[in-house]
């Protein structure tokens, strides 16, 4: 929410209960970018997934071009483990994703 507006959404997904780790995933409204707002949203929902979920490992994984989307996962200490070649295809084509990490300790 920005302004009582909604501007975006994120989730935990890939919820692996027996190996301690989730990814998150986010998008938001093009106006509302370059505010902090997924930012200070993503930090939220780590501390969730870390101490009420119990979750050891936090993914994310961005589009290798979308600068945007990987700057929240830098701004956040998430630790860039490497691009996966080829991995999502969406609008047509097959796209090289990063994937980046956080542990909880």
């Amino acid at each position: 929410m920005y302004r009582d507006n909604i501007v975006g959404l994120l989730d935990l997904h890939q919820i692996s209960q027996e190996h301690h780790r989730c990814q998150i995933g986010y998008w938001l409204a093009g106006s509302c970018q370059g505010k902090g707002i997924m930012t200070a949203a993503v930090r939220e929902l780590e501390t969730i997934a870390f101490n009420e979920l119990n979750m050891n490992r936090i993914e994310i994984m961005a589009d290798k071009n979308n600068q945007k989307s990987r700057s929240v996962a830098e701004r956040r200490g998430f630790h860039l483990d490497g691009i996966l070649k080829q991995y999502a295809f969406y609008n047509g084509q097959f796209r090289d994703m990063a994937l980046y990490s956080k542990l909880k300790q």
